[in-house]
Formats: structure tokens, sequence, C-alpha cells
């Protein structure tokens, strides 16, 4: 017997969602992880072998390796002006605040499942700003090495572009100076300590 006041209504007990989708689960895109990647016998970190790798590495590959593989494969010049554009227009593309009168969605924020396809897309976006959309084009078509497919790809692209909404690939020599000098203030004084 349930034992209920008078004055209230007896109400059947919350079934728990085990198993079910929760409302306030993130909605997987196509930027994200399909699934975790397998944990290798290799690791020399016993602590690793036990739980598996963490953050980034539970989602895909070392991040700074990954992106040195992506701009070598691009063929990107590591000291050019591609990979700060990709940065503003991952930026860009991930924020709220963002003017988007196409009515676009923004991209999904970097997170560890999200940020190896984030920034490809990025610095995809800033080889068609700097080289124009047919190099794009060959660029995406040279990337089946990924494990990516080309429509994927092209998704994703095609996302990241309308998502950077009204400005588009513009980019101010103003903006330029900005986050030069945000990261500049960030890797000098990480240096610091």
């Amino acid at each position: 017997p349930v034992n209920v006041h008078p004055s209230r209504t007896w109400q059947p007990p919350i079934q728990s969602t085990h198993g079910q989708t929760n409302d306030d689960e993130e909605e997987l895109t196509i930027f994200h992880a399909k699934y975790p990647r397998e944990a290798t016998t290799s690791s020399s970190e016993k602590q690793e072998e036990i739980v598996g790798p963490r953050g980034v590495c539970h989602w895909g590959p070392d991040l700074l390796e990954y992106l040195k593989q992506i701009v070598n494969l691009l063929g990107i010049d590591g000291d050019g002006v591609q990979i700060p554009l990709a940065m503003i227009y991952l930026d860009r593309a991930c924020s709220v605040e963002t003017p988007r009168s196409n009515g676009v969605a923004p991209c999904p924020f970097c997170t560890p499942r999200t940020v190896h396809r984030l920034s490809l897309a990025a610095l995809l976006m800033s080889i068609e700003a700097v080289n124009g959309e047919e190099q794009m084009e060959e660029a995406l078509a040279s990337l089946s090495s990924l494990g990516i497919s080309y429509a994927e790809l092209k998704q994703m692209v095609d996302w990241m572009r309308a998502a950077m909404g009204d400005v588009g690939l513009a980019v101010t020599w103003d903006e330029m100076r900005i986050w030069s000098l945000s990261w500049e203030s960030i890797f000098s004084s990480s240096g610091d300590q």
C-alpha cells in the first residue's frame, strides 16, 4: 500500500532511464566521433592500460600528432596564415554569438569527441579561403586515408561554411591581430610556469 495525503493524487514512480536516450545528453552530429578508440596494449603507462585513454585520446589519436598529419597531408605551411585562419573559423562556426541570418545552427562545441573533425573542417575552410574552392575540393579528395568518406567530409565542410554565418570566410586584419595577441599571451605565460 502507498500512503498518500488525501489532498494529493498518487503518481507512479519515475522509471529509470538506464539504456534510454536522455534529453540532457548531447545530440550526436557528423562532427562527433562515433565510437571510442580501442585501447592499445603497447601503452607505456600502466594506469592508461587499466582504465583506457581519457579525454581526446579516448575518441581519436593524439591531437598534436593528428594535426601534424593533417597539415602535412594538406600541404599547409606551418608558419603561414592558414592555421590561424582555421582557429578563427573554428571559433566562429561553433560560437552561439555568430550572426547567422541563414538559420543554420552552429557547429557543436569543441570537445574531446568533436575536436578532430572540427579541426579538420576548419583547416579545409582555411585552404578554401587562401587557395580557392577548387584546391579545397582537391584536398577533400586526398584525405581518404583518414577513414572519413568524401561525402562526410563534404557535409562537415558545408555545415562549417554555413555556420560561419553572415561574415563567412572574411577575416579582417584586426581580427588576425587580436587572435595573434591572444595566442601570444597564452603561450608566453605558459612558458613562464
